[in-house]
């Protein structure tokens, strides 16, 4: 065989790996379809509605989408809703929007959003990110505030921050944006994605696990450990003073 032919051989074998693992992680879960190559290149920058005072040079910002589904006799078609930016996906089954009479389409809306203007967050957890608002609406029609009998999933991407720990991200859900309740949610620290299901319109944020203060420079633990080696040191200068003392003493 021809060096060229098992060049030819070799890229062919790779793309098949590559394929079949892509396949494999996407019948696990809307997070992982994913190419398996896609963590060796750079980190996509987060995109703050108001960025972090370090960042607001470099930050662009994040996008809102308007989108729209079709409705069948049954509701809605299964689609998956990303915002360009790639931050937000919602991803929808069949008959996530109800048919209704004299509808003909639904509109399902995506808007990132300050948290600072939202309720606080449960204790335990600091904002990490944007807050995210959901809303669907038949066209013509009102606004819904439950879905219909299909399922839908929200994958929200979140800015890595050094005072929140890597892992044991939430989303946290309200309805108006003033209470917010912890959905179960499905963390990929690697990349920067927490996943949840979605049962009806309404607010969504990512809550971090804050990491504890550092100890100022001198006190805690360093200082406690200074004066435990001091005291020790102490201890055995006075016991070797003893010791000399009794043997001069024994020896006269």
């Amino acid at each position: 065989m021809t060096s060229r032919a098992r060049l030819t051989l070799s890229a062919i074998v790779v793309v098949a790996i590559a394929l079949g693992g892509a396949a494999l992680s996407g019948s696990i879960s809307p997070v992982a379809r994913r190419p398996l190559l896609d963590g060796i290149g750079p980190v996509i920058p987060y995109r703050w509605v108001q960025p972090p005072p370090l960042l607001r040079n470099t930050n662009r910002l994040p996008t809102p989408e308007r989108f729209r589904l079709p409705l069948g006799p049954e509701g809605s078609v299964a689609d998956v809703l990303a915002t360009k930016d790639l931050q937000t996906t919602l991803v929808a089954s069949k008959a996530l929007i109800p048919p209704r009479a004299g509808a003909g389409d639904a509109e399902v809306t995506i808007e990132p959003l300050d948290p600072a203007r939202f309720g606080p967050v449960p204790d335990g957890f600091v904002a990490a990110g944007n807050v995210v608002r959901i809303q669907a609406r038949f066209l013509p029609g009102p606004p819904l505030s439950r879905f219909g009998d299909g399922t839908a999933s929200v994958i929200l991407v979140y800015p890595q921050l050094p005072t929140i720990h890597g892992e044991g991200h939430v989303v946290l859900f309200s309805p108006d944006g003033t209470a917010w309740e912890r959905l179960e949610t499905r963390d990929a620290p690697e990349l920067s994605q927490a996943e949840s299901a979605l049962a009806r319109p309404g607010y969504l944020l990512v809550g971090g696990r804050p990491k504890p203060a550092p100890s100022p420079a001198g006190s805690g633990s360093g200082s406690s450990t200074l004066l435990i080696v001091i005291g020790v040191g102490a201890l055995s200068a006075l016991l070797v003073g003893a010791g000399i003392l009794l043997r001069l003493r024994a020896e006269r």
